[in-house]
């Protein structure tokens, strides 16, 4: 089984990049309501990609979905605890639904100088 399952989850993991990666230019380029689709298959193909669900969550934030996104940020951050650019979105994405305090305890383990650095690790 090994043998069988390592290339198909290589497989997997090359085009859930795939789509990541146009997901991207459709989310640069004013679209995220596209995009989100891609993240999402992405996601599901490379279900243990943290990025997959980074950019996931990114993409349903630009679409106000933010309960969704939140979603996403927070599966993310159950593969990859000390992914700072989780945290980063995560952080936003709960202050703007209220919650200051998570906000708070996320923004703390963020990049110190924020979007600009969590754009880049996409």
């Amino acid at each position: 089984p090994a043998p069988v399952a390592a290339p198909a989850a290589a497989a997997g993991q090359a085009r859930a990049e795939s789509l990541i990666a146009q997901g991207n230019l459709l989310e640069d380029g004013g679209r995220p309501a596209q995009a989100v689709p891609l993240y999402r298959e992405a996601a599901r193909l490379a279900p243990g990609l943290p990025k997959a669900h980074l950019n996931l969550g990114m993409g349903l934030a630009a679409t106000g979905d933010l309960a969704a996104a939140v979603a996403a940020y927070r599966t993310g951050i159950a593969l990859d605890a000390a992914h700072p650019f989780l945290h980063y979105n995560l952080a936003h994405a709960l202050y703007l639904q209220g919650d200051f305090a998570g906000a708070r305890d996320h923004a703390a383990l963020a990049p110190a100088d924020g979007p600009g650095r969590a754009a880049a690790a996409r």
